[in-house]
């Protein structure tokens, strides 16, 4: 007999089994748990390298370029992408979906030691970061107003930043654009070869105290 003739037969059975289950979806329905945003792991690791007090130009020939030579051997590279701004070097890692991210950062890691010699001495050692979705910005908000541009930085700093920073579920808060206050230092090239100092030796210093 064809399900189609039971269920003319005995409506009454199938309606109440239909209930049955409409019911238990209504049910389990609510206690499913929804994420707007779901945990995942993207195979992208983030190398960041540090070289105070050298420009951009000096960073990718001494520092990025030298790092992307090693990186390229790495096992299941999909692409390379690299920034060389002042100071510091960052280079992301696309790697292929499905491999252990730990075993692949142990892969990096190794290929940049081959490298590590060759980066001036001013530079610091590369740090590997695994990339997490949960730090991309959700929210962002600018600041207006009828003020000068010094002003509305210094509100944005000083108030609304570290009342953001309080809010339950917040766990960081970056401030952008604006003009901070800043203190031109001109050094005498002759005064350096006098004390036999070097520039960045000078920035680490004026770092070190502010």
């Amino acid at each position: 007999m064809s399900i189609a003739k039971r269920v003319v037969g005995k409506p009454t059975t199938f309606l109440i089994l239909y209930a049955l289950l409409v019911g238990l979806a209504l049910y389990i329905l609510p206690q499913m748990p929804v994420d707007l945003f779901p945990e995942i792991s993207p195979p992208i690791l983030v190398i960041f390298t540090d070289y105070p007090g050298a420009g951009p130009e000096e960073v990718e020939k001494s520092v990025t370029r030298p790092m992307e030579g090693a990186l390229t051997n790495v096992s299941n590279v999909k692409s390379i992408k690299s920034t060389s701004s002042e100071g510091g070097s960052t280079i992301i890692l696309e790697l292929s979906w499905g491999l252990n991210l730990s075993e692949a950062t142990n892969e990096v890691r190794d290929k940049l030691e081959f490298v590590k010699d060759f980066l001036p001495d001013d530079a610091g050692s590369p740090q590997i970061f695994k990339f997490d979705p949960s730090l991309i910005p959700i929210f962002q908000m600018s600041v207006e107003g009828n003020r000068s541009p010094d002003e509305l930085f210094k509100i944005a700093k000083n108030q609304i930043q570290p009342r953001l920073e309080q809010v339950d579920g917040v766990a960081m808060v970056t401030l952008t654009g604006g003009r901070d206050r800043a203190i031109r230092v001109e050094v005498s090239q002759n005064r350096l070869e006098a004390y036999d100092l070097t520039l960045s030796q000078v920035t680490r210093a004026l770092a070190a105290q502010n």
